[in-house]
């Protein structure tokens, strides 16, 4: 990441799944925010962790197979040279029968 930055990843969520969503950085990027968009015309927002205090974690049940946008970025990031890491993971756990 660097200064305003902001990363976009378009992801196929598929139906009867439940997925856990993590982001974390390094200390000096300070707290990373993460929305969850709708991947369509209306770019809905589902999740905005910042109104949850910046919480790195996020967990949903998926009923019908969806394309969203996960859009993180670290807004108290001021360093005009420096990239610093921060990384997204995506898990889930199918709840078929």
């Amino acid at each position: 990441m660097r200064k305003k930055q902001i990363v976009n990843i378009k992801l196929t969520l598929y139906a009867d799944r439940t997925y856990f969503f993590s982001v974390d950085g390094k200390k000096s990027l300070g707290d990373i925010h993460f929305r969850i968009f709708e991947n369509n015309e209306k770019r809905r927002i589902l999740y905005d962790n910042a109104a949850t205090n910046f919480s790195k974690t996020k967990m949903v049940y998926v009923k019908s197979t969806t394309n969203l946008i996960i859009e993180i970025s670290a807004p108290s990031y001021f360093k005009d040279r420096v990239r610093e890491c921060s990384g997204l993971l995506v898990a889930y756990k199918s709840n078929a029968e």
